[in-house]
């Protein structure tokens, strides 16, 4: 929680910083009538709760709260947690069974945290004709390349994930859908409602809600 703010000084605010980079961190805001106070208030809030690496916030007290005011109250919002953004994606535009098949992620995290539990990439072939799937890991855990923003939210660096995995010699030539999966670690084969423990793109027209997966383009497989 963020009680090291209020009983901790320095070194306790340097090792809850270097911690919280792997483990959830939650609490509100408490206040303390001295210099950390200024650090809350007004403009300066979203860049503190940034540096705490929030995955849950409790928006307490007023005192600090009302003086955000709306803009920074919405961005603070839509930041606590991880929040992936894809802004680019290269892939082939036809590759042969049985070899490599490259993909490109330009990938943003925009949020305060890395998501808590491990998230396996996997890319998804998708056969357009009879919509059977193929499911191929690329990596094992995406969170390591994204610590989170620790100045403000939007202000991270965006990444190039480079990702390979070879196409099944099984799959039918034909025209594929390819898309990104994230699933929870906790939920690798999720059906129903559980597959909303996959993590989405928060990129206009890239995520499926019906199948909680993110499409990054086309592909011919000959």
């Amino acid at each position: 929680s963020l009680w090291n703010d209020y009983f901790g000084e320095g070194d306790a605010r340097s090792y809850e910083q270097q911690q919280t980079q792997w483990t959830g961190q939650n609490g509100e805001t408490v206040p303390r009538g001295d210099t950390l106070t200024s650090q809350i208030l007004g403009s300066n809030g979203a860049a503190y709760l940034s540096r705490r690496r929030l995955s849950v916030y409790q928006p307490w007290p007023s005192e600090f709260t009302s003086s955000w005011g709306a803009t920074q109250t919405a961005l603070i919002a839509r930041s606590v947690g991880y929040r992936y953004e894809l802004l680019e994606s290269k892939i082939p535009e036809r590759v042969t069974r049985g070899n490599s098949l490259p993909v490109i992620l330009r990938i943003r995290n925009s949020g305060f945290a890395r998501p808590i539990n491990k998230r396996r990439c996997e890319i998804v072939l998708r056969n357009k004709a009879t919509g059977a799937l193929s499911r191929n890991v690329a990596l094992s855990d995406i969170r390591k390349p994204f610590p989170g923003p620790t100045i403000l939210p939007g202000t991270a660096q965006p990444q190039n994930v480079s990702l390979s995995v070879n196409v099944p010699t099984s799959l039918t030539p034909s025209n594929y859908d390819v898309l990104i999966n994230l699933p929870d670690e906790n939920f690798l084969n999720a059906t129903g409602n559980q597959r909303k423990y996959s993590m989405p793109f928060m990129s206009t027209g890239v995520f499926e809600s019906a199948t909680a997966m993110n499409k990054i383009g086309e592909i011919v497989i000959t």
